[in-house]
C-alpha cells in the first residue's frame, strides 16, 4: 500500500494512545515486596534449560513445583499488584476484593527447589532419559530470586524390538490386525512411559470394542529386557502373571458376553426414592423393555430406543455403549443418563438403562442492547420454549423481539423500529424420505421454522416473511447444516418521496433491492475445529464454510415453459420477480497459545455474491456490509466501503452493501486478573460490488486495486469474561481510511469524531 505521510507525526499521534495503555500496565509493578517478610525473598522467575527439546507438548517447567507470580504480557506482575495495594489489616469490601482478586507474593522455598530437581529426572526417566542430570543455580537481587534449573539430558534409551504376547489366540490376531493399521512403537522409539501406556490404552480399547468387556489396560504390563547393551532394550507387553497363570481367570477375562435384555427406565429424580408408592408401567418394544411412571410418562418408547445402539442378543461392544450416551443426551428432554451393566446367567449381562427428563418448559426474556459510534439500538425479546412437545424431545421455540435501532449522527439520525415473531420445530434426528438403517449412528436434528420480521424505518417499510427446512448433524468433529428448502417472500409497504426519488428511479441500480421479492434458496454451510476440549488452552483452529444458490430451479422452469418476462426483464413468480444468485461464504479463525494468560488470534472471512439470470443486483438481505464490533472495529457498523466509494451523504448506508467481503484481523488477548482480559488489535477490511454501479462509484472489486482499498485500523479492548458470557467494549481508531480523498486517506492525525469508533458488544468479534 504506497503510504505518502510524514511518519514522525503519524508515529507521535498513535504512539499517544499506546503509550497510556501501557502506563496503565507498568504502573501495576510497585510496591511488590510489601507482604514479603525481611529475612526471605520474592520469587521473581523460574526457567528450564535444557539440551533436549520434545517434539510433543511437554512442558519441563509446569513440572516445577513453584512458579512466580503471573505475569500480564511478561510486563508486570498484575494480581500481585492488586494484593500488594490492600491492607491486609482491614476487611472493608474494597479490601476483600483486591485480596480476592490478587495474588499473594510467592515465598522462594529452597525445598521446593530440591523437589522440583527430582521431579524433572523423574519426568526426563519416563521420556527415556534413564541418567539425567538435573542441577539449579539463583540469583538474588533487590530481595527477589530468580532461578535456573539445568537438565542434560544424556544419552536416551531407544526400543530395539515390541511385541504384543497374549494367551488367548483369538484376542492376539485381532490386535495384532489393528496394530498394522496404526502407530505403534517401533525401532528408534524412545522408551517413553506415557507412549506406553498409551499403547496399553489403545490395545484394551481395541478389545473392549470387539466384545471382550472384562478386559481392562490393568492387566497388562511391560517386561523391559535392557541386556541389549548400547542404550537398546526390548519390550513386550504381557498380561498380568497373576491373571495369565489362572485358567478360570482368562476364560472371563477373553470371553464375549452378550446382552440378554435391555431395561429403560424413565422417572424424574425424586422419583427413584418413593418408587414403591408409584403406579409403574412396564411396555415392550423391540425386545425392550420400558419402565415408567404411568401417571407421568415423559416419553414414547420408540424416541428413546431409536437412540440406543445396541439391541439385547448383542455382544457387548464398548463403542456402541459410549454412542448410546452421546445420542442420549443430545436430546434436549434428557437432564442425564446412566448406563448400568450387571453379571447374567451364563457369563452375559444385563442391562439397564436410567433416564432422566428434563423441566420441559421454559420462559426467557431478552433484552439486546448495541452500541457504536453510530448506531444505538433497544431490543427486547420473550421466548418460549417446550423441549419434550411431543414426548419425543421434539423442541418447540416461540420468540417475540421488537424495538427500536438509530443509525447515524444524533441530528441525521436513521430511526428503525422493528419487530419479529419466529416459531421453530426440530426433531431430534433426520427425517429423511428413504429408510436409513444407521441413522442412530449419526446425531442430527431436523429443524422447520417460520418467521415474520417488519421494519418501519425513515424513508420505507418494509415486512419479511420467510419459511426453511433444515437438516443439522455432526459427524468426526465436522458439523454440518443443510438447508433444503428457505423461503423468503419480502413485500414493501409505505415510501417515502425523497427515498422514492432516489433510489427507485428506473436508472438506479439498487432499486430491485426495495422493492417487492421472493426468494428460493438453499444451501450448505460446514464447520470443523481442531479443539477437542472446551477447557483447553492450547493452539487450535476453527473452520466454516458456506454456499447458498436461489432461483436456479425456478428460472429453469420458466425458462422451459417459455414463461413472458416483464417490463424489467425479470421472470415473475406469484406475480413478483424472485431472485437468482450464488453466495460463498469463508472463515477462518487460528487460536495460538503465547504464553498461560497469553493468546494471538488470527482471523480472515472471505464472502462472495453473485447476482445472475433473473437478478442484476443482490437481495439487500444477502448483502454484505463492513465495518462494526465483529468487523473492522475503525468504523461504525455498515459505513466502511464499497471499496472506494467517496460519501457525499455520510449516512447513505442504503449504498454501503456489496457483494464482496474480506475482514482481516489480529488481536492479542492477554487475562490479567480477576475476569478481567485485556486486548490490542489490528484490522484490515472492505466490502464491494460484484459488478460496476452507477449509484456506487468506486466500489467495483478489481484484483489490481482491492490491496488499495482495504481499511486499516488499530485499536484497545477491555472484557469481562465469565467464562459463560463475554461483555467487551472496543475501542477502533482509523489509520487508513480509503473513503476520502487520495492525500487524507493515511490518518497521521485522528480525530475522535471521525476516525475511532467504540463498541459495545457480547462475546468475542472471531
Amino acid at each position: 500500500m504506497p503510504f505518502n505521510f510524514k511518519r514522525k507525526s503519524m508515529v507521535r499521534s498513535h504512539a499517544k494512545i499506546i503509550a497510556f495503555v501501557l502506563t496503565l500496565t507498568l504502573l501495576s509493578g510497585c510496591r511488590y515486596l510489601r507482604y514479603v517478610p525481611e529475612d526471605q525473598y520474592l520469587l521473581k522467575k523460574v526457567t528450564v534449560k535444557s539440551d533436549k527439546v520434545f517434539d510433543d507438548e511437554t512442558n519441563l517447567l509446569s513440572y516445577v513445583h513453584q512458579s512466580p507470580n503471573n505475569y500480564f504480557m511478561g510486563i508486570g506482575r498484575m494480581k500481585l499488584a492488586m494484593y500488594s495495594a490492600s491492607d491486609t489489616s482491614k476487611h472493608t469490601t474494597w479490601q476483600n476484593w483486591l485480596r480476592k482478586i490478587g495474588e499473594p507474593p510467592v515465598i522462594y522455598d529452597s525445598t521446593k527447589r530440591a523437589d522440583s530437581e527430582e521431579e524433572l529426572r523423574k519426568v526426563m526417566f519416563n521420556k527415556g532419559y534413564l541418567s539425567t542430570e538435573v542441577t539449579s543455580d539463583t540469583t538474588i537481587k533487590n530481595r527477589q530470586v530468580s532461578v535456573t534449573y539445568h537438565v542434560k539430558a544424556n544419552k536416551p534409551h531407544l526400543i530395539r524390538h515390541y511385541v504384543i504376547s497374549l494367551p488367548d489366540t483369538g484376542a492376539l490376531n485381532f490386535v495384532r490386525m489393528m496394530s498394522r493399521k496404526e502407530k505403534t512403537p517401533k525401532l528408534g522409539d524412545l522408551l517413553d512411559a506415557d507412549k506406553l501406556n498409551a499403547e496399553r490404552e489403545r490395545v484394551a480399547k481395541h478389545l473392549r470394542n470387539n466384545g471382550y468387556y472384562n478386559f481392562t489396560k490393568e492387566l497388562l504390563f511391560f517386561a523391559v529386557d535392557s541386556s541389549c547393551g548400547q542404550n537398546m532394550v526390548d519390550v513386550e507387553m504381557q498380561l498380568q502373571p497373576s491373571f495369565a497363570e489362572n485358567d478360570s481367570a482368562l476364560a472371563v477375562i477373553f470371553s464375549k458376553p452378550k446382552i440378554t435384555n435391555v431395561t429403560i427406565m424413565s422417572l424424574n429424580d425424586n422419583q427413584y426414592d418413593n418408587i414403591r408408592n408409584l403406579h409403574l408401567d412396564t411396555m415392550r418394544y423391540k425386545d425392550f423393555i420400558f419402565v415408567c411412571n404411568k401417571e407421568d410418562n415423559k416419553f414414547r418408547p420408540k424416541a428413546i430406543i431409536e437412540k440406543i445402539c445396541f439391541n439385547p442378543g448383542d455382544i457387548y461392544r464398548d463403542f456402541l455403549v459410549t454412542r448410546t450416551y452421546d445420542l442420549l443426551n443430545s436430546m434436549p428432554a434428557v437432564k442425564y443418563v446412566n448406563i448400568i451393566f450387571s453379571p447374567a446367567d451364563g457369563g452375559n449381562l444385563k442391562c439397564f438403562i436410567i433416564v432422566s427428563p428434563n423441566k420441559p418448559h421454559t420462559l426467557d426474556a431478552q433484552l439486546d442492547l448495541t452500541y457504536s459510534d453510530d448506531e444505538i439500538g433497544v431490543m427486547p425479546g420473550l421466548g418460549y420454549s417446550n423441549n419434550n412437545i411431543f414426548h419425543g424431545s421434539e423442541i418447540l421455540k416461540v420468540n417475540v423481539k421488537g424495538g427500536w435501532e438509530g443509525v447515524g449522527k444524533i441530528s441525521q439520525m436513521l430511526n428503525t423500529w422493528k419487530i419479529g415473531e419466529n416459531i421453530s420445530l426440530t426433531f431430534p434426528k433426520l427425517l429423511l424420505p428413504i429408510k436409513d438403517e444407521n441413522r442412530r449412528m449419526k446425531v442430527g436434528q431436523t429443524e422447520i421454522a417460520l418467521s415474520s420480521n417488519h421494519e418501519d424505518k425513515r424513508d420505507y417499510e418494509r415486512t419479511i416473511f420467510s419459511g426453511a427446512f433444515k437438516y443439522h448433524w455432526t459427524r468426526r468433529r465436522i458439523q454440518y447444516s443443510w438447508s433444503v428448502l428457505d423461503l423468503s417472500f419480502i413485500k414493501m409497504g409505505d415510501i417515502s418521496d425523497e427515498f422514492a426519488a432516489k433510489y427507485l428511479i428506473p436508472e438506479s441500480s439498487v432499486r430491485f433491492s426495495y422493492e417487492d421479492n421472493f426468494i428460493m434458496r438453499m444451501g450448505m454451510t460446514i464447520g470443523y475445529t481442531n479443539r477437542r476440549n472446551q477447557q483447553s488452552d492450547m493452539t487450535y483452529f476453527t473452520i466454516r464454510a458456506g454456499v447458498k444458490i436461489a432461483g436456479n430451479l425456478i428460472y429453469g422452469i420458466s425458462n422451459m415453459v417459455r414463461q413472458k418476462k416483464n417490463s424489467d426483464g425479470q421472470y415473475e413468480i406469484f406475480g413478483i420477480p424472485y431472485s437468482q444468485f450464488t453466495k460463498v461464504d469463508f472463515d477462518y479463525a487460528h487460536n495460538i497459545r503465547l504464553h498461560d494468560n497469553v493468546r494471538l488470534v488470527c482471523h480472515a472471512g472471505l464472502g462472495v455474491a453473485v447476482p445472475y439470470g433473473n437478478s442484476t443486483i443482490m437481495p439487500y438481505e444477502e448483502r454484505y456490509f463492513s465495518g462494526g464490533a465483529n468487523s473492522t472495529r475503525g468504523w461504525a457498523s455498515r459505513s466502511l466501503g464499497p471499496g472506494f466509494y467517496d460519501l457525499i451523504d455520510k449516512h447513505d448506508f442504503m449504498n454501503q452493501s456489496g457483494d464482496v467481503k474480506l475482514d482481516l484481523n489480529m488481536e492479542l488477548r492477554a487475562r490479567a486478573f480477576w475476569k478481567l482480559e485485556f486486548a490490542a488489535f489490528l484490522d484490515a477490511g472492505n466490502i464491494w460490488t460484484i459488478k460496476d454501479y452507477e449509484q456506487q462509484p468506486g466500489g467495483a472489486f478489481r484484483f489490481d486495486q482491492f490491496y488499495k482499498q482495504l481499511g486499516v485500523d488499530y485499536g484497545f479492548g477491555i472484557r469481562l469474561n465469565f467464562d459463560f458470557l463475554v461483555v467487551r467494549l472496543d475501542l477502533g481508531v482509523k489509520i487508513y481510511d480509503p473513503s476520502r480523498h487520495e492525500d487524507e486517506r493515511v490518518r497521521s492525525n485522528p480525530k475522535w469524531s471521525e476516525d475511532c469508533a467504540l463498541h459495545f458488544a457480547i462475546g468475542y468479534p472471531f
